[in-house]
């Protein structure tokens, strides 16, 4: 997932040690953000946030205090602020809000919040289904709280409103094409398998589109991704046929590594070291680490190897 508190970084980073994690809610970000200002005020001692955490209900920050006495007592004093503060603010949306059982700090809007659990069980998905949507970062619930800068920790907390329930069905019949189904539904059959992220719908269209004007048609019965591309499958079709559906499915492959399997925007294939994967810049951290080599490749094609930016292939690239 992207850092929950991206802006904060950006915008503050004279005060916010870069990589510092904030497990609570994004709701109090602005408490954070006027605490970098008042510690500005020290200047030129510099007094560095290094990270937040959640206590008794109370936003509490981590601080990284030079040994100079005359700042401390300053420094207490912001600190008690941003506690008294966080403790009037919503950690869902950061409007007023009041302490409510089980240490949170709700506003009147947030306060019956289902948790992760409930949500997967109305949307009739795995909870780690859930999770992954939750962490590519495109539609995320009313209260995120990471934990250690992750979706995966057993600690981290989720709170879900009733209007997130109907975005998160929409995310989720994304991913499984259900347009696609039902607008080639004489070229997909119903019982077509799709295992790859839903940025690749433009070239599953595409392709349904083109096999959609030739004889029969044949039908796309699958596809997944294999090696950062689009892989198809296709089935039944007359031999003579043959080379215009090996060119569309060659044709379906290049554009998929043009676009980002998880968001659709104009991506790249990224080598990682476990996996490879066709992203956009905001979606790179899935491919995450990267090899040294990442933006040298631009395609694992199925046979001959790796073809390089310089137009060379496998091999041939060390004969040169």
């Amino acid at each position: 997932m992207r850092p929950q508190f991206e802006k904060l970084f950006r915008n503050h980073s004279y005060n916010v040690r870069a990589g510092s994690i904030f497990n609570v809610g994004s709701g109090w970000e602005h408490s954070i953000r006027q605490a970098s200002a008042a510690l500005t005020g020290l200047l030129p001692i510099v007094v560095w946030i290094v990270g937040g955490r959640k206590e008794e209900g109370a936003l509490v920050l981590d601080l990284e205090i030079p040994a100079h006495k005359p700042t401390i007592e300053t420094v207490h004093d912001i600190l008690r602020l941003v506690r008294e503060t966080s403790l009037k603010t919503c950690e869902a949306c950061g409007k007023a809000g009041s302490p409510r059982p089980h240490g949170a700090v709700r506003c009147d809007e947030h306060v019956e919040l289902l948790t992760l659990e409930e949500a997967a069980k109305l949307l009739e998905v795995d909870k780690l289904y859930l999770l992954h949507i939750v962490d590519v970062g495109d539609v995320v619930p009313a209260l995120v709280i990471l934990h250690n800068g992750t979706v995966w920790h057993e600690q981290a907390e989720f709170g879900f409103t009733a209007a997130d329930i109907v975005r998160f069905q929409e995310e989720r019949d994304r991913r499984r094409f259900t347009h696609v189904f039902e607008q080639f539904g004489y070229v997909v059959p119903a019982t077509a398998k799709f295992e790859c992220g839903p940025g690749w719908e433009t070239v599953i269209r595409r392709l349904a589109d083109k096999l959609g004007a030739l004889p029969g048609p044949p039908k796309l019965v699958g596809g997944k991704e294999k090696f950062g591309s689009f892989q198809s499958r296709i089935s039944p079709y007359i031999e003579e046929h043959q080379e215009k559906v090996d060119e569309l499915v060659h044709e379906a492959r290049k554009l998929s590594l043009t676009i980002c399997e998880e968001c659709g925007a104009p991506g790249r294939l990224r080598m990682g070291i476990n996996i490879a994967k066709t992203t956009c810049d905001r979606h790179a951290f899935l491919a995450e680490p990267l090899r040294e080599d990442d933006g040298q490749i631009v395609d694992l094609p199925p046979t001959g190897g790796p073809i390089y930016t310089d137009g060379y292939q496998g091999w041939e690239r060390e004969k040169r």
